[in-house]
């Protein structure tokens, strides 16, 4: 990661895994390896300070060594809820969030995000030719007071609220392909 940009990564794995028969993701195995390790292995690369979004199995990613937030919603409220929960938390200006079930990214992605972002920008999320992917953000610490009032007012779209914040959009060029996510049972090698 750039020393010009202090940032701490989210790891998003605090879903119901409605599509993976309940299972929680981030401790499912994926090419030989629970998902969590790989994820933990692509985020030291780009950064720091490491925190992960769980909801059930925290002794599990605890044993990860980075702090595991809950979000206080036992009902799976959405990836915002860990997103509020992570930048009441976080230390650093800005937090990149990266889901659990997206384990193609680059490397780089950050440096590259940062490259593109706009100086006066507060957030962006990736975009591809075809796709939007708002859950592949990069939002600063300034952005907490209106997540927590766009939460506190019972939404959870995370669309909507790139719209409120008027997030940048950022087109790295990547190909489609890198951001398929793992939403499926056959995705993953079970027990």
């Amino acid at each position: 990661m750039s020393d010009q940009v202090d940032i701490t990564l989210l790891i998003l794995a605090g879903g119901a895994g409605r599509r993976v028969e309940g299972k929680d993701k981030g401790l499912l195995e994926y090419q030989g390896e629970r998902l969590i390790y790989r994820q933990i292995q692509w985020a030291t690369r780009q950064a720091k300070t490491i925190l992960i979004s769980a909801n059930r199995n925290l002794s599990e990613y605890q044993k990860f060594g980075f702090p595991v937030l809950e979000d206080n919603s036992k009902n799976f409220a959405g990836p915002l809820a860990g997103v509020l929960k992570a930048l009441q938390k976080c230390e650093t200006p800005w937090l990149f969030v990266h889901p659990i079930d997206l384990p193609k990214l680059p490397n780089n992605t950050l440096d590259m995000m940062f490259c593109h972002k706009d100086e006066l920008a507060k957030s962006a999320y990736l975009v591809t030719n075809s796709r939007e992917h708002y859950l592949s953000m990069i939002i600063h610490r300034d952005c907490l007071k209106e997540l927590e009032r766009y939460i506190r007012n019972g939404n959870s779209k995370v669309a909507h609220f790139h719209d409120l914040i008027k997030s940048q959009k950022i087109n790295l060029g990547l190909n489609e392909e890198l951001f398929i996510n793992l939403n499926r049972s056959d995705d993953y090698s079970f027990e």
